[in-house]
């Protein structure tokens, strides 16, 4: 799968928004203190954009900036052939901005998804206020595979039939432990962070009440 096939799976701009801000919530309290925390949610990133991002530390990662009604998601596959990286003058791959509508345009240019100038880039996603679907390029993708550009997996956990139990077993295998899915599911329902919930996701951590404060201030 490729970008347009993963669009109409994607859930609406305020649903991914507090499906972002969920994984980043439920991460932080099973890892409060681990400097190599997968995902991340900052509220107030730049007006009017917030900013949801997963980073796995190998080189994938992707970005969503959010307004209220509107987002930008940006995918980047290090292996994918659509790597800015693999091009001889480190350019974006063919057509992959067209049509972009010009309330994200500045974006391309921020330094938080630019390392060293290079846009980095294999995917985009958009949706503007009032759009009844998200959109992308209309690309010529790569001719030995048609998922080469990352997509699929990077948006896995978002596109999910159930994101609580992905995310539960994505964190489990990440962290070696077992976490608890009812705190969790609470979490990703809109459930509040609670002393329970914090001491739920990290039973070892000696005053779960500063926890959840850490981790509502953190996520938002």
């Amino acid at each position: 799968m490729n970008a347009p096939e993963v669009a109409p799976l994607l859930p609406s701009v305020p649903v991914l928004r507090e499906l972002c801000r969920a994984m980043a919530a439920v991460e932080f309290l099973v890892a409060p203190d681990n400097s190599y925390r997968t995902h991340s949610f900052d509220r107030g990133w730049s007006e009017p954009w917030d900013l949801a991002g997963m980073d796995n530390g190998g080189g994938d990662n992707y970005s969503i900036v959010l307004s209220a009604e509107a987002a930008l998601i940006r995918c980047f596959d290090h292996e994918s052939p659509m790597s800015p990286y693999v091009a001889v003058d480190e350019g974006l791959w063919p057509g992959l901005t067209d049509g972009l509508p010009p309330v994200f345009a500045s974006l391309l240019k921020h330094p938080d998804f630019s390392p060293e100038g290079v846009f980095e880039a294999t995917a985009l996603l958009w949706r503007e206020e009032g759009d009844g679907a998200w959109r992308t390029a209309t690309v010529e993708f790569p001719p030995e595979d048609r998922g080469d550009d990352g997509a699929a997996w990077l948006l896995g956990r978002l596109t999910a039939a159930d994101p609580a139990s992905a995310f539960t077993e994505h964190l489990s295998v990440q962290y070696g432990t077992a976490v608890d899915p009812a705190a969790v599911a609470h979490v990703f329902d809109g459930g509040a962070l609670t002393t329970e919930v914090a001491a739920a996701l990290n039973p070892v951590v000696a005053d779960p009440s500063a926890l959840a404060i850490r981790a509502s201030v953190e996520c938002g």
